[in-house]
C-alpha cells in the first residue's frame, strides 16, 4: 500500500493535469482505500467509494459489459495483422513482438472504446453519470473483411 502522503500528492497531480486539460474524472476507489485519502481539495477528480464487498462485482459487471474484452479484441487483431506482415515479408519468427508495440496495441485499444460502453458498463453497478443518458452500446465485434482474407489464405 502507498503512503497516504504519496496517494494524496498523486491525487493533487491528477486533479491539476485534469483541471489544466479541462477534463473531469471519476476515480472508483474501494473504500478501504479510502483511509488514506484525506479530505483534498479535487475540482476536476471527484472519487467514488464503493464498499469493499462490491468491488469484486464492479470488476465482474465491467467485464460483463466488454470493456476488457474490447481492448482484447483489439489487441489480438493488431497482432494477428503484425504476425501477417512478418510472414509475407518472409520472417522467421512472426510473433517476434516489440513490447513498445505491444503496449501500443493496449493503448491504441483503449482509446477505441466508445465513452458510452464504458458508461453503460458502470451504470450496471449504480455508478450513475449525471451528465450523460447511457445510450445504448452498439457491439464492435465487426471483423476486418480483408484482414480476414488475409487469414484464410494462410
Amino acid at each position: 500500500m502507498m503512503p497516504p502522503t504519496m496517494v494524496q500528492d498523486w491525487l493533487m497531480a491528477l486533479d491539476w493535469r485534469m483541471r489544466f486539460s479541462n477534463r473531469n474524472i471519476v476515480l472508483i476507489v474501494d473504500s478501504v482505500a479510502a483511509m488514506c485519502v484525506q479530505k483534498a481539495l479535487l475540482s476536476n477528480v471527484k472519487m467514488h467509494f464503493v464498499e469493499h464487498n462490491h468491488t469484486g462485482e464492479l470488476c465482474v459487471r465491467t467485464l460483463e459489459m466488454g470493456v476488457v474484452a474490447a481492448i482484447n479484441r483489439h489487441y489480438r487483431y493488431q497482432l494477428l495483422d503484425y504476425a501477417l506482415d512478418r510472414r509475407e515479408e518472409g520472417q522467421l519468427d512472426i510473433y517476434d513482438i516489440p513490447l513498445q508495440k505491444v503496449i501500443e496495441w493496449v493503448a491504441q485499444g483503449w482509446q477505441q472504446i466508445p465513452r458510452s460502453r464504458i458508461i453503460a458498463s458502470f451504470a450496471h453497478v449504480g455508478v450513475m453519470f449525471t451528465t450523460e443518458t447511457g445510450a445504448a452500446v452498439a457491439p464492435d465485434d465487426r471483423i476486418d473483411d480483408n484482414l480476414m482474407h488475409r487469414f484464410k489464405c494462410c
